[in-house]
């Protein structure tokens, strides 16, 4: 991972690259270059604040990052960001409880969805469901009891560890084996482990059309999650092919920072997934909204002797630090044509 004062640098160098930004109009160049800078001063700000001010900064900061990626990418209209696009409701409770919502076709939220090929928020998402996908923040979640959270994919070996054969298309055909981690253990405890499984892969689009092996082949973790073989039913030349078989199954995630051992498969809200930069823009808007309009509420949050959210909160704030610098690198990247 990439700590703060060493992904700056990187993106600092973007603003002398001529390859980093369409050339016409030069607007885009004069946009790209002051919104990093703008950005780089908030995030290094934060690092000076308490928890008390830091979702304003975070999210004013990732928004700058925001107009920067969107003024890189190579479609000719809507590179331009405006409002926010997006809001909020239930403040007053429980913070997971929070809803962040669409307000339309319009604003930096829609924009840049578009600009990403994410879809929007559509009636709302609660903040602990966002929370969930992002890997990064299970280690201390905010809600635990979330069940659609991103599950990491890793490769498995080249000879399956599970049985495959009751699967009619498995035999003749090759197969490409992978370990997902996160799903819930508590699946195992139903009547038809199997049956719980398959449906809750249906809310991830790029699992969908995997086979489990009979009987599930699993690993308990704590936090009550666990690991889980499954494959895809692949032409043999894949599958016997290291290389090929590791792109395939990485083909069925998304990384959206920078990690070489896994990436990560998302859930869907409405039908689609969301993309990662996207989650953490609604999450540090929503963050930032509270803040911000019911300051009580969110100091009484952050208190570690009374609110069971806050060491959850605490950690969210910290990985945002690192993780939306590091992915708006690998975004801006992606549309130059280096990653």
């Amino acid at each position: 991972m990439t700590d703060i004062p060493e992904i700056w640098p990187y993106l600092r160098s973007l603003r002398s690259d001529p390859e980093a930004c369409p050339p016409e109009p030069v607007e885009r160049k004069l946009v790209m270059n002051a919104s990093l800078e703008q950005a780089e001063q908030l995030f290094k700000a934060s690092s000076m604040l308490g928890r008390e001010t830091l979702p304003l900064t975070l999210f004013y900061g990732l928004s700058q990052l925001g107009r920067a990626i969107s003024a890189t990418t190579r479609l000719e209209a809507n590179w331009e960001l405006f409002g926010h696009g997006i809001s909020t409701r239930d403040l007053r409770g429980k913070v997971a409880d929070m809803v962040v919502f669409d307000k339309g076709k319009n604003g930096s939220f829609a924009i840049l969805s578009e600009t990403l090929g994410s879809p929007t928020l559509g009636r709302g998402v609660r903040m602990g469901d966002l929370c969930a996908t992002l890997v990064e923040l299970q280690t201390m979640p905010l809600d635990p009891a979330a069940e659609r959270g991103g599950l990491i994919i890793r490769p498995g070996f080249y000879t399956p560890s599970g049985d495959y054969s009751a699967h009619p298309l498995a035999v003749g055909y090759g197969l490409a084996e992978a370990i997902i981690r996160g799903i819930p253990a508590s699946l195992l405890d139903g009547e038809d482990p199997t049956a719980q499984v398959k449906s809750v892969l249906q809310h991830y689009p790029t699992l969908r059309d995997a086979v489990l092996p009979s009987p599930l082949y699993v690993e308990k973790l704590p936090n009550n999650r666990m690991d889980l073989r499954l494959a895809w039913v692949v032409d043999s030349s894949l599958s016997s092919n290291p290389a090929a078989r590791r792109q395939y199954i990485f083909e069925k995630g998304h990384n959206y920072r920078f990690k070489n051992d896994y990436t990560v498969a998302y859930p869907a809200f409405e039908d689609a997934t969301i993309h990662p930069f996207m989650v953490w823009w609604a999450i540090l808007f929503g963050l930032s909204m509270l803040a911000r309009y019911e300051p009580a509420a969110w100091v009484r949050a952050l208190n570690v002797d009374s609110s069971t959210e806050a060491v959850a909160l605490e950690y969210l704030l910290n990985q945002a630090k690192v993780a939306v610098p590091e992915a708006a690198y690998r975004l801006i990247g992606e549309h130059t044509g280096w990653k």
